[in-house]
């Protein structure tokens, strides 16, 4: 018997104990005993239930967000990488990319992080569209079959979504190593405290003038994208 195999019986015991179950036996526990206590139950009950999600971790407690270490992958978790089939979004890309690594350990991947750093490497651009930011690719992202499909959701919610076909998720797989490397400098500057006036109050920059409604010129590319109210918006 392994490790596993001592905490799923352990885990039986005691839900069987909070439901005044003897787990030996099978049969109810006296009224007396004190499992049968209403808060003895909810306790056992509480245990049962967190050493079933240490269960399902592979038997590994996890750590709060904070104590895990950056987003990493091995080289040999990163041969591994195949492309998915179709023209999926980014978020099923990072998926596939985190289902790879130990979470109990690092940090997962986010696809917002994926999709900073293909606009740091000119593939895609973003553009605010009626106040909300939408990317798209640009003509070296479009090169690479990067393509802004429409989708509609299950509540008939309109919107776009930059949808990535094998010969770009190959690209993403080919430089994760830099991608994880951009995701630690993109968390370790979202951990910095913005800086404080002397009044006190947080200092956030100038406030930059806004978009003109009508047209956008999108960096990169130099094309022109309307505003328009009739563009979805992004996933």
């Amino acid at each position: 018997m392994n490790e596993i195999d001592i905490m799923k019986r352990a885990q039986q015991y005691i839900e069987s104990l909070s439901r005044g179950i003897d787990p030996l036996s099978g049969q109810p526990v006296p009224e007396n005993d004190v499992v049968r206590s209403e808060r003895i139950a909810r306790c056992l009950s509480y245990s049962a239930g967190v050493l079933q999600k240490v269960i399902e971790a592979g038997g590994v407690v996890r750590r709060k967000k904070s104590e895990l270490a950056d987003f990493y992958i091995t080289p040999e978790q990163a041969e591994s990488l195949v492309p998915l089939e179709g023209m999926p979004g980014i978020s099923k890309v990072a998926v596939a990319i985190n289902a790879l690594i130990d979470e109990g350990a690092v940090k997962k991947l986010k696809s917002v992080t994926i999709n900073n750093w293909l606009i740091k490497e000119g593939l895609l651009y973003e553009v605010e569209v009626n106040g909300k930011s939408k990317k798209l690719p640009t003509d070296a992202g479009a090169a690479l079959g990067i393509v802004s499909k429409e989708c509609v959701n299950a509540n008939g919610i309109r919107y776009t979504m930059c949808v990535f076909p094998e010969d770009a998720q190959q690209y993403i797989f080919d430089r994760i190593a830099d991608i994880a490397e951009f995701a630690a400098a993109e968390d370790s500057r979202s951990d910095v405290p913005p800086p404080v006036s002397d009044a006190g109050s947080a200092v956030t920059g100038s406030i930059p003038p806004p978009v003109p409604q009508g047209e956008y010129i999108a960096p990169k590319t130099g094309s022109v994208v309307v505003n328009n109210a009739d563009i979805p918006d992004d996933e």
